[in-house]
């Protein structure tokens, strides 16, 4: 699986991480994987930041299927630590 990155500033602005984080393990049928951790380059990361928006770009399936975002971003979880 391949995702990108974007980290929001204190104004909620998108900032693209440098470089697009992968994930290279087998998930078995049937199981979730539901936690992975990056290191990530700390000059890259503002710690005021105020939330981060992660999208899955492609995914490898058994077999060697793949798929693509299309350019939606349909598989995109946001984080927003703004008030509401």
């Amino acid at each position: 699986m391949t995702f990108s990155l974007s980290i929001l500033d204190s104004e909620g602005n998108p900032h693209p991480y440098s470089e697009n984080l992968s994930y290279q393990r087998d998930v078995p049928p049937g199981n979730q994987q539901r936690t992975h951790t990056w290191t990530l380059d700390s000059g890259s990361v503002d710690m005021h930041h105020t939330g981060e928006s992660m999208t899955l770009l492609e995914a490898q399936f058994a077999g060697d299927s793949l798929w693509k975002d299309d350019g939606s971003q349909a598989c995109t979880l946001l984080v927003d630590f703004h008030a509401k």
